[in-house]
């Protein structure tokens, strides 16, 4: 939405997840894709694949990402959060938030 609002080219959409992780998310929707092309092919099965791309505070990846193509069309998954700080650390303390 952002870099539709700024004018610019997007390749994938982002969703942002307001009550599980984005992983969680993608499986559900990896399981429901199975179940379609099994049903389309005669109980033929094609393993859609996703990806995880985990948090890593060392390079500054707060977020874990989950990433899953559909009809051609990358889809990243990330939960909505909020993000306590200390003054010990740059690197927040994150928990699954709500959008308000």
């Amino acid at each position: 939405m952002r870099d539709k609002l700024l004018g610019k080219d997007s390749d994938d959409i982002d969703i942002a997840l307001d009550d599980m992780y984005g992983e969680e998310f993608a499986k559900l929707i990896d399981a429901r894709l199975n179940a379609d092309k099994a049903a389309a092919s005669d109980g033929h099965k094609n393993k859609q694949h996703f990806g995880v791309i985990k948090a890593n505070n060392e390079k500054s990846k707060h977020l874990e990402t989950a990433t899953i193509k559909v009809e051609g069309l990358m889809i990243d998954l990330v939960n909505l959060r909020s993000e306590t700080y200390t003054e010990e650390s740059r690197v927040p303390t994150i928990e699954i938030g709500t959008p308000t």
